[in-house]
């Protein structure tokens, strides 16, 4: 089976999407399909630093095919915009001029207009289209604040979910994310093509790559720690706002993010006199340099704003786990991720989702006074979930299954 996939990110660029999008394809085209990735020359968060990569190559066994961007290298709205519009265009020219392709893989980046590409991609050229919705939109932008226009609101879902409807199936996280899909209605009622295959760890595919000092030394503090994108969806206010609390409680403690985002400069400022000691801020780093930060801290923290658990899964859990790291989980208590978090011992979940709840068990936590697993009991039930070579299984039984109902 011929499967063209389109993503802008694609490997060695620095989106984690891009490297486990990477590590699926290569299953794939090891299963024996004929597989094909139409991505841009690096350019996330413009990472002008990352060289570019050959136009073509053949890569784990997928047929790689980059294109060039303006503005590579620069950061900002219009650049950003204009490397979307850019590579939405020559990606659909290409795909058009190449061979037919089986099915047409695509995700939600950038959202709606992506799917809304694959699936008039896939109508043009005869084949199956398949919808990763890593997120769902435009609900996660409703519920982060950033969309409050109801006729935009109302037309969005619409287009989007015209774009589930039309797929030949969509893979979501979690349960949680599937619910609100289903729950998407009109008259013709819910999709019936839904799978739900969560995210594995990523170990990266640079093990020798320099790790910074500061996310090699082992604090004698209890080390908090955040790795991941510092944006306004993470709710990481409130996770400042606790620790600042604890901290007058405690000076054994420490809190670190590992990242960087669109709410950095505030969370900055928010911890105020603790900045720079108790509370730091080490930046962006690779995934490797970001493994080893998880391996010399003692907890590790998934936050998100009210009501993204229904459209979005927070993968760094994952990470976390496969290090032995267990995990506070600050995410409303009905959330799928919170039940097993609780239910397998591997992490904390706050009373209540307020600075006072949060940093009480963030106090317990550093005390000791949780009863969870080892990290090793930690690590054995990470390589159960979330290890590479079973979550890829579920992807190979997928396109198998898919490739023989198509045939029929």
């Amino acid at each position: 089976m011929h499967i063209l996939a389109i993503y802008q990110h694609y490997w060695p660029d620095t989106a984690p999407y891009g490297t486990m999008l990477r590590c699926i394809l290569g299953r794939l085209a090891a299963d024996g399909h004929d597989v094909t990735v139409v991505t841009a020359q690096p350019n996330y968060a413009g990472t002008g630093d990352v060289r570019a990569a050959p136009p073509t190559e053949l890569l784990d066994g997928v047929a790689v095919r980059r294109i060039a961007l303006p503005w590579r290298a620069r950061r900002g709205t219009l650049a950003r915009l204009t490397k979307i519009l850019v590579f939405q265009a020559r990606a659909c020219a290409l795909v058009l001029a190449a061979p037919k392709p089986d099915v047409v893989w695509v995700n939600t980046t950038p959202p709606v207009v992506q799917g809304l590409m694959g699936q008039l991609l896939a109508r043009l050229r005869g084949g199956a289209l398949l919808y990763h919705c890593q997120d769902i939109h435009p609900e996660l932008l409703v519920h982060a604040g950033y969309l409050r226009n109801r006729f935009l609101i109302h037309a969005l879902r619409r287009l989007d979910q015209y774009t589930c409807r039309r797929a030949d199936t969509v893979v979501t996280l979690s349960c949680d994310m599937a619910r609100t899909l289903a729950k998407r209605s009109d008259r013709r009622g819910p999709p019936g093509n839904l799978s739900v295959i969560n995210n594995f760890w990523l170990q990266g595919f640079m093990p020798d790559a320099d790790v910074p000092a500061d996310l090699r030394e082992k604090s004698d503090r209890f080390r908090f720690l955040f790795a991941g994108n510092l944006g306004h969806f993470q709710n990481l206010e409130l996770v400042v706002d606790a620790f600042a609390r604890l901290a007058k409680r405690r000076h054994d403690v420490e809190l670190v993010f590992v990242g960087s985002g669109a709410a950095e400069r505030k969370l900055q400022a928010r911890a105020g006199a603790l900045l720079g000691d108790r509370i730091r801020f080490l930046g962006r780093h690779s995934p490797e340099a970001t493994l080893a930060a998880m391996d010399r801290a003692d907890m590790g923290i998934v936050s998100l704003a009210p009501g993204i658990y229904r459209c979005a899964y927070p993968s760094k859990t994952s990470s976390y786990l496969s290090r032995g790291l267990p995990v506070l989980v600050v995410v409303e208590e009905e959330s799928a991720l919170a039940e097993e978090i609780r239910a397998q011992r591997v992490g904390a979940i706050p009373d209540a989702l307020d600075a006072a709840g949060l940093s009480a068990t963030m106090d317990a936590s550093a005390a000791g006074a949780l009863a969870l697993k080892s990290r090793s009991e930690i690590k054995s039930y990470a390589t159960s979930h979330f290890a590479p070579e079973r979550v890829l299984e579920h992807w190979s039984d997928l396109v198998h299954n898919f490739d023989r109902a198509t045939a029929r």
